[in-house]
């Protein structure tokens, strides 16, 4: 029986359309359609409306699921899902160190980049022993030649035995070597939020003392000079404390207090009130530089915050800070950690970097907290010589930097190798080269990257004059890249590499990918003794990791492990607030298919058909063999983000 299609009909009609191309041309044959077992007349006027809807829908939703773009040019806040109490650091080998609070672990992230941090190489360096609990707040420090790692621990009584706590190494990289444990700090008060500077040849260590200091329990910052990295030898001073509302919310707090210097003056710059609150924020101390720091009448406070909320830019409770250059020393970058919506607490707390000006009267000028995109670091990309492994080359000082060194590639067995070379997304990037070539008219090199040889061919240059000639070359994600120059013909002389372009990422279907957590940096793995879905350490390269998004008519996926050829489902109830996830035979129905969903250009999750809910690690755990299943789709919530990786077919 065919009769009148109805409004409910219609919007069956659309959504089926949108759903089945295929469907659409029947239907212009027929000129009717059937739903739900009942046939309806319909015109060509609707049926073209409706084919323009499907058309947009199926556009909207193939690039909002799916494509990330990814540039050297620009970045956008926060640089990972989860990262409170940041502390980064650039050292002499080029590279950025990087830590934050784990909880029960300390992890270092090394990076070539400041914005890809996340997607630096990463080490867990410590596991607390079972006497302390509650590490936060770890800052990395290198203070005559040795690693020195301050973080904060308790055994077990909360503020009143919280102190400091020092590790050691002395590799030359800390993701590598010893830590030997120097014991807690000897500080006069408990406390949190240790810091180590240098100031004319003496080490000062500063922390959040706790006490009374403003007629209630709360944390003032102390200094105290250092006999070595691990000893105070003289009194706490205390510097700071709270006095205005605006360190009071939620609790009285100054803490996470670490130093500027510029121009002759000296700046501490701290955190006030409760991290639980929107309202944390940073404040400051001035005091000249050929002051005694142990006074506390040398240093000037701020009545006001100098970094606040930004409710318009979506970024609350910004503090707990650090302070990096840009790799050629040209820009100052506050690294901070501030939520991304109202009420979240001390929850999350991801990263975020923004780069500062300095005001007229010699100040720092911290802005408003923003999101952006903004302007990656200057030479965030660059990778000078001096920083590669060099094998049986000459190695001449920069005329134009007497700190910096060039590499001249001039027999046949030099050699040149950056390592960890670190880009947003697999892709072709360029490669430019700056160097010298005075000696030949057709000097070349053999540039290997990522085990791909080529020919790079160097104009003359002329004596002392250095230029750039580029390349294309394809890179993977992340810091698993090398590119190694040898020697070709004739001798030249390199300064720096630099990496620059825009790379879209589409997921390919039937293509294997690894899915990374980045808050534990663990892969999505089954287990080995059946077919439970869980996190596992990402370097063991099983098959078990690799999984293959297949798309369906529907525009969602099913998504098979390639090591049993079974798919990811609900396993269990899909309406309870939990449910478990392992992997099955394909069975088409609606907990085995998956929404992938662009959270920001970074990040993905998956959402599952049945339930709606996101693919979770549960418990928000950091650690090896956490169960996985779905749980009610969180804003920003890092057990449910994933990064994906294509690997080899």
């Amino acid at each position: 029986m065919i009769g009148p299609i109805s409004f409910e009909a219609a919007n069956q009609l659309i959504l089926h359309l949108s759903l089945n191309s295929n469907f659409i041309l029947n239907s212009l044959e027929r000129n009717v359609i059937t739903i739900k077992g009942k046939t309806f007349k319909i015109s060509l006027l609707f049926l073209f409306i409706s084919i323009l809807f499907t058309s947009t829908y199926n556009a909207e939703s193939t690039s909002e699921s799916s494509s990330i773009t990814s540039s050297t040019d620009t970045f956008s806040n926060p640089i990972n899902t989860a990262g409170a109490d940041p502390y980064a650091m650039l050292h002499t080998d080029g590279y950025y160190y990087f830590t934050r609070t784990l909880g029960h672990r300390i992890d270092i992230w090394k990076s070539r980049t400041l914005t890809g941090i996340d997607l630096g190489e990463r080490e867990t360096i410590w596991e607390k022993p079972t006497d302390l609990k509650d590490i936060w707040a770890p800052e990395i420090h290198h203070i005559d030649g040795k690693w020195y790692i301050y973080y904060t621990a308790n055994t077990s009584c909360g503020d009143d035995c919280r102190g400091v706590y020092v590790l050691e190494n002395s590799a030359s990289d800390p993701l590598e070597g010893e830590w030997v444990e120097k014991g807690k700090v000897n500080t006069q008060y408990a406390g949190l939020d240790g810091s180590v500077f240098e100031h004319n040849g003496e080490l000062y260590f500063m922390y959040a003392a706790y006490g009374d200091w403003s007629g209630e329990h709360g944390s003032a910052v102390a200094i105290a000079p250092m006999s070595n990295p691990w000893t105070l030898s003289g009194e706490n001073v205390i510097l700071t404390y709270p006095e205005y509302d605006w360190e009071k919310q939620g609790m009285h707090v100054n803490e996470g207090a670490v130093i500027l210097k510029r121009n002759g003056k000296i700046f501490l710059v701290y955190s006030g009130s409760a991290c639980w609150e929107d309202d944390y924020a940073i404040g400051m101390l001035t005091a000249s530089e050929n002051s005694n720091l142990l006074d506390p009448n040398s240093w000037s406070k701020s009545t006001e915050p100098l970094f606040s909320k930004s409710v318009e830019n979506g970024v609350y409770g910004p503090g707990h800070n650090s302070f990096v250059k840009s790799k050629n020393g040209t820009e100052d970058w506050i690294v901070y950690h501030g939520n991304s919506g109202p009420d979240q607490g001390c929850g999350p707390r991801p990263t975020r970097l923004q780069k500062f000006t300095w005001n007229d009267e010699g100040a720092p000028d911290f802005g408003v907290p923003t999101n952006g995109p903004m302007d990656t670091p200057s030479s965030d990309y660059r990778i000078e010589a001096e920083h590669a492994i060099a094998n049986k080359v000459k190695i001449n000082n920069n005329k134009n930097n007497s700190e910096q060194q060039t590499v001249t590639i001039n027999n046949k067995n030099s050699s040149l190798l950056f390592e960890d070379v670190n880009v947003p997304e697999a892709g072709i990037y360029t490669l430019t080269v700056n160097y010298s070539n005075y000696a030949r008219p057709d000097a070349s090199s053999i540039v290997t990257v990522n085990g791909k040889a080529s020919t790079l061919k160097y104009p003359h240059t002329g004596k002392k004059n250095f230029e750039s000639v580029s390349m294309q070359v394809e890179l993977n994600k992340g810091f698993n890249n090398t590119i190694k120059f040898m020697k070709d013909k004739h001798a030249v002389e390199l300064e720096y590499i630099e990496i620059s372009g825009e790379v879209e990422f589409t997921v390919k279907s039937g293509s294997p990918y690894k899915l990374i957590n980045p808050n534990g940096g663990k892969a999505l793995d089954v287990s080995q003794e059946g077919n439970n879905v869980l996190t596992w350490d990402e370097a063991n390269g099983d098959d078990s990791q690799a999984w293959e998004f297949i798309e369906l008519n529907d525009g969602t996926y099913k998504v098979k492990n390639t090591d049993n050829g079974k798919f990811l489902s609900l396993d269990g109830d899909p309406t309870e607030a939990w449910a478990n996830v392992n992997v099955q035979d394909w069975n088409g129905t609606a907990s085995q298919k998956w929404e992938l969903k662009k959270t920001n250009d970074r990040y993905y999750k998956l959402i599952n058909m049945a339930n709606g809910k996101a693919l979770d690690v549960g418990g928000a755990s950091i650690d090896s063999g956490a169960n996985i299943g779905t749980w009610e789709d969180i804003a920003n919530g890092p057990a449910q983000m994933w990064v994906l990786y294509e690997m080899d077919e």
